[in-house]
């Protein structure tokens, strides 16, 4: 215990030092403002005059409000640590989702070698997958890998083309592709070669 509530005390306001009772030497005696002897406790300054007593009373009241700061600082500090991780995850996240979802919303089809010649729709082959199921958004991309020229016409074989889309002439090698936006079922054909056709459903 130190003679002063002043800045020597450990804390802001030591209230054992200025009577509270609460300090390692407890008054056995009202002190006078001067500080005088009580019952053989050793001398001190008496605390309780107006300037010091009111002094400590506004030290302490700072030091509560630098606590409550200091609190009010490290809850933040952990808001924007959570925030920070809760980021980082998600991006994460996406990158290693990101792949999957690509591969969803791309689909081939392949215009397969001898779909030119009358029997390849007995087995389903034609257009391999002759049906296909995406999501939509999903671009479906048609390659010609025969020998010969095809096309990718929205449609029924035996009905008129719905101009949803038309490759036209496709040369061996080539690729056509179209983005199916809305569900639904879409027929298409090749017009070179009616029996072959194909279907893409969109969910």
């Amino acid at each position: 215990m130190r003679d002063s509530c002043g800045p020597a005390l450990r804390r802001p306001c030591d209230y054992g030092a200025c009577g509270g009772g609460v300090g390692p030497v407890r008054l056995r005696a009202r002190q006078d403002l001067t500080g005088g002897q009580a019952q053989g406790i050793r001398p001190r300054q008496a605390c309780r005059s107006s300037i010091v007593w009111e002094t400590c009373k506004i030290i302490k009241r700072m030091h509560t409000a630098t606590n409550r700061g200091e609190k009010g600082m490290r809850g933040a500090t952990y808001g924007v640590i959570i925030l920070v991780v809760g980021m980082i995850a998600g991006i994460f996240g996406f990158l290693i989702l990101e792949p999957d979802l690509r591969q969803e919303r791309l689909a081939v089809v392949s215009m397969t070698e001898g779909s030119f010649l009358q029997g390849c729709e007995v087995d389903s082959v034609c257009y391999l997958p002759q049906d296909i199921t995406v999501l939509s958004g999903t671009t479906v991309t048609w390659s010609n890998d025969d020998s010969v020229m095809h096309t990718v016409t929205s449609g029924a074989a035996n009905s008129s083309p719905t101009g949803l889309f038309d490759s036209g002439i496709m040369e061996s090698g080539d690729t056509f592709e179209y983005t199916f936006e809305n569900a639904g079922t879409y027929d298409y054909h090749c017009t070179l070669h009616p029996w072959a056709a194909g279907v893409v459903i969109v969910r």
